[in-house]
């Protein structure tokens, strides 16, 4: 999230920053996608009802879109001159699969889908419980086929949503890594002490040295890869250092309210650029501190709406 507040910032800037840019995109929105697929693993093989699985996720995710997008697209359809039917398509994320990227929710679109989902890739990687390394693999390359086959068979599309569509293979990559956690896997392959070089050199030598050729598709992979193990050894050597309690509850905090605040930040920003036009970095950093201070009680006054519907 922080780095997602650094880039949008950044990024309108109108000066370059030399490695700024990639530190803050060393693991970016791919890390939303990895860690749902990582979450919704945990979760999934604790309780595997479905009809609890799709409740879950419609009030942890749809609803809370729904109800911080809705003032602020109605305001933003409003000023641009658009009508009903583009607002219905906004907030049933329709409108990505259809148009393209709108207002950056292509992160909410995307998720939905993957949440959909979820339930069927979950049953090809992890039932029954053999072979689970090949069939996950075998599921991580048939993502990677099918973005290939989209960019193939219908490059205007894939040229529209085609950088947000590949974010999808971190999910499976995800789902995987939670398997292995949660599982307590002792093989060498995946000890730190093999993985963290093993991503390093994998990192210097082809995505560093050959970008020309993977970028675009592989070295954000790669890239993501690479900072969640780094970010995570980093968390899990300091996690009981005294002196960097604030720090860790910082990010920690961060990654409590993730969703709200990222669709908060995005759309004050986009509404204050439909109201005054050709918004710039100074309006994101008053869009980012404005999600910072009303994100909590958001996020409460939504947890209480769905436990009073839910009591009734």
């Amino acid at each position: 999230m922080l780095g997602v507040f650094i880039c949008h910032i950044i990024m309108r800037l109108p000066y370059h920053f030399p490695l700024l840019p990639d530190i803050a995109r060393l693991v970016y929105t791919q890390g939303f996608i990895f860690l749902s697929g990582f979450g919704l693993y945990f979760s999934f093989s604790k309780n595997s009802s479905l009809s609890n699985y799709y409740k879950r996720r419609f009030n942890r995710l749809y609803v809370p879109y729904l109800l911080m997008s809705f003032p602020f697209l109605a305001i933003i359809v409003k000023m641009t001159g658009q009508n009903i039917v583009d607002l219905a398509g906004y907030l049933s994320t329709a409108s990505f699969w259809v148009k393209g990227n709108f207002y950056g929710m292509w992160y909410i679109a995307v998720l939905l889908l993957l949440y959909l989902l979820f339930p069927c890739i979950y049953g090809l990687m992890f039932i029954p419980p053999k072979y689970i390394i090949i069939r996950s693999l075998f599921v991580i390359a048939l993502f990677v086929i099918v973005v290939l086959y989209i960019n193939k068979t219908n490059p205007d599309y894939y040229a529209m949503n085609g950088q947000w569509i590949k974010k999808t293979i971190m999910f499976p990559i995800g789902m995987l890594c939670g398997y292995l956690c949660k599982s307590n896997q002792k093989s060498i392959f995946f000890s730190p002490k093999i993985i963290i070089p093993v991503v390093t050199i994998f990192y210097i030598i082809v995505a560093q040295k050959y970008s020309f050729v993977f970028y675009g598709f592989f070295y954000e992979h790669a890239r993501s890869i690479f900072g969640i193990f780094t970010l995570s050894t980093i968390f899990y050597f300091t996690k009981n250092k005294t002196y960097l309690n604030k720090v860790n509850s910082a990010f920690s905090w961060l990654g409590k309210y993730s969703l709200e605040l990222y669709v908060l930040h995005v759309l004050i920003f986009k509404t204050i650029d439909a109201c005054i036009d050709n918004a710039s970095a100074s309006e994101m950093a008053i869009s980012i501190v404005i999600a910072l201070f009303i994100c909590v009680p958001i996020h409460n006054a939504i947890d209480k709406l769905l436990f009073y519907f839910s009591s009734k």
